[in-house]
């Protein structure tokens, strides 16, 4: 039994305070007038949009004459979120406001499909690969990239039920094993990531697209599906920047998408021995190179 994540708990406190302001027969319009919020932000509170300070909840459960119960629960849920931080954004200050609904998404999803060619996904990334990544970029603040890299590998240890399939370009793995620009420890250290995270979570799935089965590599494209309410959604990246949408047609060209890579992909297995054999081709590396 997995415990409810921080964004469900949210939207329980949500859904408490919307069912609260129409047991005293309020408009959202009505009832931002009482606690000095607009109609707008209301709404975005009770769908769990927008979160909320300790002192601020206070003050909704004086105006919709909350039970001390009731009160007790509503204080709880709403620690939960600020704990975590997913609200406030400290901690993903340096990340980009669009990708902020990717990473709760990420934490949401009973399904998650992504593609990403060349790249290896940020859910799969180890520390020390992450790292390096970042330093070479200039990311100063990495004490937070850190923290927003265990956020979202968790996942996978707090949702043991959930689906999460990643497909790669078989030369994403041939770039992480040939490149110069990463040391071989830190090669060494992603590969067997990826190996552990297949042993360990069944849920995780990750498996190569093989030299020579595409013309091109498509774009990144990840579809998630959702189980608690939520709408799915996918998302892409193009040369014009990130396109995101609900629309059915626009998940059903991508599930499409998703269908073609993945009946061209290796199966589990066979990924599983395309990662063992790199280990094993790095070590051979290192002892040929090492000192005596």
């Amino acid at each position: 039994m997995t415990l409810p994540s921080v964004a469900a708990q949210q939207r329980e406190l949500g859904t408490m305070i919307s069912a609260a302001r129409k047991k005293l027969g309020l408009t959202q319009a009505e009832f931002g007038k009482l606690v000095g919020y607009t109609q707008a932000n209301i709404s975005k509170l009770e769908h769990a949009h927008l979160g909320m300070q300790p002192d601020q909840l206070e003050k909704f459960i004086a105006a919709l004459k909350i039970t001390d119960a009731d009160a007790a629960v509503m204080r709880g849920l709403n620690t939960t979120a600020s704990v975590a931080g997913v609200w406030s954004g400290r901690r993903f200050v340096a990340t980009p406001a669009w990708f902020r609904d990717i990473l709760g998404a990420e934490q949401e999803a009973a399904v998650v499909r992504s593609w990403t060619g060349e790249r290896i996904s940020g859910q799969l990334q180890c520390e020390s690969y992450m790292l390096t990544l970042f330093s070479t970029a200039g990311r100063s603040n990495i004490d937070d990239a850190v923290y927003e890299r265990g956020q979202r590998a968790r996942v996978f240890e707090r949702y043991p039920d959930r689906e999460y399939e990643f497909l790669l370009s078989e030369s994403a793995l041939v770039q992480l094993t040939r490149t110069r620009k990463l040391g071989p420890y830190v090669v060494l250290d992603q590969v067997k990531h990826m190996l552990n995270l297949i042993a360990k979570h069944p849920g995780v799935t990750i498996r190569f697209v093989p030299f020579g089965e595409l013309p091109y590599l498509p774009l990144d494209l990840t579809v998630f599906r959702f189980t608690n309410g939520a709408k799915d959604f996918a998302y892409g990246e193009t040369p014009q920047g990130i396109q995101r949408s609900e629309d059915d047609n626009f998940q059903a060209s991508y599930l499409d998408r998703w269908a073609s890579l993945s009946s061209a992909a290796l199966s589990r297995e066979e990924s599983r021995e395309l990662l063992e054999h790199a280990e094993r081709e790095i070590n051979a590396a290192r002892m040929a190179t090492a000192v005596p």
